[in-house]
């Protein structure tokens, strides 16, 4: 199937996608570093608070979700431990086995930036319908594959 995604040429989604990430980051790294955080330290502390009602995350799951080495998932790991953010737990049937999950304070971190985010992408946003948002979401989720 030949389809012409939005009428635009492949250089012009190109420059809109390249631009569109570098602008959501510089947003997220503003709101996140006012927290003494990294953008890549907020994706895993958002992605261990929402594993965390599940028992926690092996370091495995996260670079896996990541899309990267695990031993830069276990590096992000130890400074959001130093800080006092995730903790570290052997598995109850194999002591070999290491769960991550979110303390109180990376918690209620992760709720104070998730707002902090949303009211500067609701700035950002303003005037895009939720329904093209929706489409977004499913259209990122897919390339994300």
């Amino acid at each position: 199937m030949d389809r012409n995604i939005a009428a635009l040429p492949s250089y012009q989604i190109g420059i809109l996608q390249s631009r569109a990430n570098r602008n959501l980051h510089e947003m997220w790294e503003n709101v996140v570093s006012t927290y003494d955080l990294t953008t890549p330290e907020w994706m895993v502390l958002g992605y261990v608070a929402d594993k965390t009602k599940d028992g926690g995350v092996k370091v495995g799951g996260i670079a896996e979700e990541l899309d990267v080495q695990s031993t830069y998932a276990t590096a992000l790991l130890r400074r959001l431990e130093t800080k006092g953010l995730v903790v570290v737990r052997a598995g109850s049937s194999d002591r070999r086995v290491r769960f991550i999950t979110v303390t109180d304070k990376g918690a209620e971190l992760v709720a104070a930036i998730s707002k902090d985010v949303a009211a500067q992408e609701q700035s950002k946003l303003k005037g895009v319908s939720d329904a093209a948002l929706k489409h977004y979401h499913e259209v990122l989720a897919v390339l994300a594959r």
